[in-house]
């Protein structure tokens, strides 16, 4: 992944651009934008663009993901194994 929220970590107010994906015919299948892991990670105003494969939250239990916009190309959000109550808002 680009990026990995642990827990109790915060990632907010980014923009993450992935230019390269607009001069290409067909899309670079990059890893995973975000990816969420442990108690608490938190992902909140934050826009992906051209990205592949956006945000992954495997075994991220109590996630909070907020206010998160752009195109994502193949998967936006990804959630599996939580085990605990996770929030996604709009």
């Amino acid at each position: 992944p680009f990026i990995t929220i642990q827990s109790n970590a915060l990632l907010s107010g980014v923009v993450i651009y992935y230019e390269e994906q607009e001069r290409v015919q067909l899309p670079v299948a990059y890893p995973w934008t975000l990816f969420m892991t442990g108690n608490n990670a938190a992902v909140m105003d934050v826009e992906l663009l051209g990205s592949f494969n956006g945000i992954n939250a495997t075994l991220a239990h109590r996630h909070y993901i907020a206010r998160v916009q752009g195109q994502p190309l193949n998967i936006g959000v990804f959630v599996d194994s939580t085990y605990d109550i996770g929030r996604l808002d709009g």
